[in-house]
């Protein structure tokens, strides 16, 4: 697309990454999506050696770091919840 814009093309948010990154870090999408993982890990009883997570790194790693966050309260203190 020009750097101008093209008339005939309306604007899409997410062609501009500036925007992009604006809109997502301002919704709270991917917090409820951390959350949601985080209410699912409380079913697991990972055994050694390890519990496995994928992230497909495709973002700015908000939803990794609050999972990451969780498993970490969840498993190293044994609490109920992860919240915050």
């Amino acid at each position: 697309m020009p750097h101008g814009g093209d008339a005939d093309q309306p604007f899409r948010f997410f062609d501009n990454r500036e925007k992009y990154l604006l809109f997502v870090t301002i919704c709270s999408e991917k917090w409820v999506i951390a959350e949601r993982v985080g209410m699912e890990l409380k079913q697991l009883a990972p055994r050694p050696p390890a519990l496995h997570v994928f992230d497909a790194g495709m973002g700015e790693a908000t939803v990794l770091t609050r999972v990451m966050r969780c498993i970490h309260y969840l498993f190293s203190h044994g609490a109920s919840s992860c919240r915050g």
